[in-house]
């Protein structure tokens, strides 16, 4: 796997905060576009462009996750090599361990990882 670009939305420090409490909770105007920070204006959708290499990885993950993962990357670590599972029982004892250490705030989490698989002509 390539050293990836490590990119963030809307939040790019795991210092910040992706949710807001709930007394400042209000629903999205429109409904398709969800927000997280919900003082703040919708954020402007984001494109980009590149290649995909063959081995390359798309990980979205929950706000305690990526708070997990942007402060390990922060610290010169490369956590994404941590994150390949072969069942849900092995990713489920990773967040648990990451609880227990106490780096790992006790909330929700879900990491969805897009694999390119082979040639990619």
């Amino acid at each position: 796997m390539r050293v990836p670009p490590i990119s963030s939305h809307p939040v790019s420090t795991p210092s910040a905060d992706a949710v807001p409490p709930p007394d400042e909770f209000e629903p999205a105007d429109p409904p398709h576009q969800a927000r997280s920070l919900p003082s703040e204006p919708p954020p402007e959708r984001q494109r980009t462009r590149g290649g995909w290499q063959p081995d390359d990885a798309l990980l979205l993950m929950t706000d305690a996750l990526a708070q997990w993962f942007l402060r390990e990357c922060e610290q010169g670590r490369r956590p994404w090599t941590l994150l390949d599972f072969e069942a849900a029982s092995d990713f489920a004892g990773f967040v648990d361990e990451l609880r227990n250490r106490e780096e790992l705030r006790n909330d929700d989490v879900t990491l969805l990882t897009i694999r390119a698989k082979g040639s990619l002509r």
